[in-house]
C-alpha cells in the first residue's frame, strides 16, 4: 500500500530517496538499498531491525524494543514469543545489557524476563522457571559462570541462582 505512489512512477525517474520516504514511515526498516537494471526492473533490499524484547510499561501498555535500540511505544502485542522487560529505567538500560549478552552463549530464546533494579541490577528468568541474580557489575562474568554449572545434575533441582554476593554463588 505504501509504494503505491511508487508503482506509478517510469524507471528512470525513480531514486533511492523515494524509497526512503515510504520507509521512513515504518518502524522495523533500518535501512534501504535500491538497484536499477534497465529497462524494467528494481531490486529493493529492506533490512529490517529485530525485535528483542517487550518492555511492560507501568501503565499496563507495551513498548517494543529492536535490535537497534530503537522503541516502538505502545505496541500491540499479544504473542509471548519475545521476553517482556519490566522495571522502573529498564527501558533505557536495556540494549546495554542486550549486546553484553549477545557476548555469551546464553540462549536469548530461552529467556522469559528481564526485570531491572534501579541499583542498575538485572534479574533472568528462564523459560524453564530458573531465576539467575545478577550483581551490579561483571554481571557478564556471572552469566558465563551460570551457563558452566546449568547442566550439571547437582544443579538441575535449583530454581535460584544467586550471584549478587561478589565470588560466591547461592542456590535455592
Amino acid at each position: 500500500k505504501n509504494f503505491e505512489k511508487i508503482k506509478k512512477k517510469n524507471i528512470i525517474f525513480i531514486n533511492k530517496r523515494d524509497f526512503q520516504e515510504v520507509t521512513n514511515k515504518i518502524n522495523f526498516i533500518n535501512s534501504v538499498n535500491v538497484k536499477k537494471i534497465y529497462p524494467d526492473k528494481i531490486i529493493v533490499t529492506i533490512i529490517e531491525d529485530m525485535p528483542i524484547g517487550v518492555y511492560l510499561n507501568d501503565n499496563g501498555s507495551k513498548d517494543l524494543l529492536l535490535e537497534n535500540n530503537k522503541i516502538i511505544k505502545n505496541y500491540i502485542y499479544t504473542e509471548d514469543i519475545l521476553p517482556t522487560i519490566s522495571g522502573e529505567g529498564a527501558q533505557n538500560k536495556f540494549y546495554k545489557f542486550y549486546l553484553t549478552l549477545k557476548k555469551t552463549s546464553l540462549n536469548l530464546k530461552s529467556i522469559k524476563k528481564f526485570y531491572y533494579y534501579d541499583i542498575n541490577r538485572w534479574d533472568i528468568l528462564l523459560k524453564d522457571e530458573k531465576l539467575i541474580k545478577l550483581p551490579v557489575r561483571n554481571y557478564e562474568e556471572s552469566i558465563l559462570k551460570f551457563l558452566q554449572i546449568y547442566e550439571e545434575s547437582s544443579f538441575k533441582k535449583f530454581k535460584i541462582f544467586d550471584f549478587r554476593i561478589r565470588d560466591e554463588l547461592i542456590v535455592r
